[in-house]
C-alpha cells in the first residue's frame, strides 16, 4: 500500500544515483560486505555441494580447485557488475518524479495482485 500512496518525490540525487551514507569510506561498505558475503552459510553450502563434482580425484585438488574459483568469481562479478549497471540506468530512469510514481503505481499494484493470489491460492 506504501508503494501506491508514495509520493512522486524522489530520493535520487541530480546523476540519478541514490543518497549514500556519507559517513561511510568505501574501504569500510566493502568490507562490510565482503564479511557478510563470506558469513552466508548458503555459499558455504553450494560451494560443498557444487565443486566436489568437478573435481577429478586422479589429480592434484588445489589447481583444480583454483580454477573452479576464479571461473566462479569471474562469472559472479560479470552478472554483478551487469546487475550494478542495470541499476544506475533504472535510477536515472526513475529521477523523474513522473516516472517514480508510476513505477511506485506498478510495483504497489503488483504486490497487491500477489497478495490476491495468495489468497486466494489458499481459500
Amino acid at each position: 500500500m506504501r508503494s501506491w500512496r508514495a509520493p512522486a518525490s524522489s530520493s535520487l540525487n541530480a546523476k540519478g544515483a541514490a543518497a549514500v551514507d556519507a559517513g561511510l569510506s568505501v574501504a569500510r561498505q566493502y568490507r562490510t560486505a565482503l564479511f557478510t558475503g563470506l558469513s552466508n552459510p548458503k555459499l558455504i553450502v553450494f560451494s560443498a555441494a557444487f565443486f566436489p563434482q568437478f573435481i577429478g580425484a586422479g589429480h592434484p585438488w588445489a589447481p583444480q580447485f583454483a580454477i573452479l574459483v576464479a571461473t566462479f568469481a569471474a562469472i559472479e562479478c560479470s552478472c554483478y557488475g551487469l546487475y550494478a549497471a542495470g541499476g544506475r540506468s533504472l535510477a536515472r530512469w526513475l529521477s523523474s518524479a513522473r516516472r517514480r510514481r508510476w513505477f511506485d503505481r506498478a510495483t504497489g499494484s503488483l504486490f497487491f495482485l500477489f497478495g490476491a493470489g495468495l489468497v486466494a491460492y489458499r481459500a
